[in-house]
């Protein structure tokens, strides 16, 4: 039985639009297994501010680690410091830091306890850190002082792997620190 171009046409036309309808779902399946970080950036003073502020998403007893300048944040939001420090106190997050060695860094270890911090300062010419990395819970917080820009990465993986270079880098900087 022969069947008109046209009507060959008609049906594969209807074919092809039954499948475009299916692509959502067939996409959604084809990705189900898959886990994808997500990834925020933020520019400015602002977007640094906002990324520190996920931190204190945190409940108490939860703690931060990080790789730190005390300098640098300082320098970018010296008036906004002591207002961060005060809520992450008050929600009794607490922190472990390696901070390359200053003034400003030293006078924050001195205050270590009651600012619920545990500090390990390193030699900022054989360490200089410009930026700042936080790590909690399943969370990579990167502030970049110099560009003005902040990047939370979410994913338990990437914290992970984070959280276990830090960790290393804790048990070197207590081997190096001051």
């Amino acid at each position: 039985m022969a069947i008109s171009v046209e009507k060959l046409a008609g049906i594969m036309q209807s074919r092809l639009e039954d499948l475009k309808k299916s692509m959502p779902l067939l996409r959604s399946i084809e990705n189900s297994n898959e886990v994808k970080p997500k990834i925020s950036f933020y520019e400015g003073v602002e977007g640094i501010k906002r990324v520190f502020e996920e931190t204190l998403k945190l409940k108490q007893g939860e703690e931060i680690v990080a790789i730190a300048t005390a300098e640098h944040i300082h320098e970018t939001m010296q008036d906004w410091v002591p207002k961060y420090l005060a809520k992450r106190i008050k929600k009794g997050i607490t922190m472990r830091v390696i901070a390359e060695d200053s003034e400003i860094a030293r006078v924050h270890a001195d205050n270590d306890k009651n600012e619920l911090r545990e500090s390990i300062l390193v030699d900022k010419d054989k360490f200089p850190f410009s930026n700042e990395i936080n790590i909690f819970k399943d969370k990579v917080m990167i502030a970049s002082y110099k560009d003005l820009m902040g990047v939370i990465i979410e994913s338990r993986e990437v914290a992970n792997t984070q959280r276990a270079f830090f960790e290393l880098a804790w048990l070197g900087a207590k081997q190096v620190g001051k």
